[in-house]
């Protein structure tokens, strides 16, 4: 093992009556003089544990607070926040484990989902939420935090505070979180798979680039590579990948160019299509594509997706690309969790998280 594991709190689901309980004193505080929530209003991925606020407020009182607690308990039911020492800093990951699973069990899948650029591993668990399809299909979940909330992928001209200029090896850290929990539960070493969003996008990409050995397969959304990353792409062993991106996406441009984020630059990117092109290439998957347009399940949220599908590749592996015409900087099925004004429309015409999953199922090491 590279780093030693330890374990810190398991938070355990609350009885049916506490949830139900929890509900009735919900309504309850709602009726209380305070703030209502806004129609409409729109949800952040604020961290998922705030203190509350010096002085007086409902949140003060005892009543809030348990409520606040087991909400918590509620949302965050069945991980177990645990640690590694990599490189001289702590690094830590939400562990998820279906009901049952011992270190006698059958060897499972895991799965890596990793969070965006300013997230962290809370407030994804909720965004995008793993569990029950962890729990229905048997498989091992793990949610990284990445350091000083940005991931080191190999993109340049992040900020001086990132990740990529202090040196932090993100890809030693992920490998190293496969290893541990291989050592205390029954991780199929054919089935390992990663899975992220934007910064955390670009980082499963970097690590089937870096350490292709480890990952049958990877699915990026809203993320292609940086430049410097695709100029000196390496793999060693075949891939199979899935990317999902927006043709609207205004943070990270569908056809390549400067990331941003509002003014603010964070480094350059090569297009969808050269991304595609890199690991359509690499696999010897065949061309041209099976080309599918997807049902427009919601016609009313701006958006079409075209799968195409290059089959054929070395070990069985595919590159599949969901063009999701109209979306945005967005998780496909998930929330608006900022302003379509500022990341773009949100497809509702499938989940990604479901179909990830799907692709990752079809896709084991030989």
């Amino acid at each position: 093992m590279r780093g030693n594991l330890t374990q810190n709190n398991r938070i355990r689901p609350p009885s049916r009556a506490g949830v139900l309980l929890l509900v009735l004193l919900t309504v309850a505080l709602l009726l209380l003089p305070g703030r209502r929530p806004v129609r409409g209003e729109e949800p952040t991925l604020a961290p998922a544990i705030q203190l509350p606020p010096p002085g007086g407020g409902r949140q003060d009182r005892p009543l809030a607070r348990w409520l606040k607690k087991t909400w918590q308990d509620y949302r965050y039911a069945g991980l177990t926040e645990k640690t590694l020492s990599i490189g001289g800093h702590e690094r830590r990951f939400l562990l998820y484990v279906p009901p049952g699973v011992t270190g006698a069990s059958a060897p499972m899948p895991l799965v890596l989902a990793i969070h965006g650029g300013g997230g962290n591993m809370w407030s994804f668990s909720r965004f995008v939420d793993f569990r029950p399809l962890a729990a229905s299909e048997g498989f091992l979940l793990a949610y990284p935090n990445a350091f000083d909330k940005n991931w080191n992928e190999g993109r340049v001209n992040f900020l001086p505070e990132h990740a990529n200029l202090r040196d932090v090896d993100d890809v030693r850290f992920l490998t190293s979180l496969v290893a541990a929990v291989g050592k205390e539960y029954p991780v199929d070493a054919k089935r390992v798979f990663a899975a992220g969003i934007s910064n955390g996008g670009f980082m499963s990409q970097y690590l089937a680039i870096r350490d292709s050995g480890t990952f049958a397969a990877i699915a990026a959304v809203t993320a292609t590579m940086g430049e410097a990353v695709a100029a000196s792409f390496t793999p060693t062993l075949p891939v199979s990948v899935m990317i999902i991106n927006g043709t609207e996406d205004p943070l990270v441009p569908y056809d390549g160019g400067e990331v941003k984020i509002l003014r603010t630059k964070r480094g350059r990117c090569v297009s969808t299509a050269v991304a595609v092109d890199k690991w359509v290439t690499f696999n010897g998957c065949a061309s041209p594509p099976a080309v599918a347009v997807w049902p427009d399940v919601d016609p009313d949220d701006g958006c079409l997706v075209t799968a195409s599908t290059w089959s054929g590749g070395r070990a069985g592996t595919e590159v599949v690309l969901l063009k999701v015409a109209g979306g945005g900087h967005t998780w496909p099925g998930g929330g608006q969790y900022l302003p379509q004004g500022l990341i773009g429309r949100v497809c509702r015409d499938f989940a990604a998280t479901t179909v990830i999953w799907q692709f990752f199922r079809s896709h084991p090491r030989p």
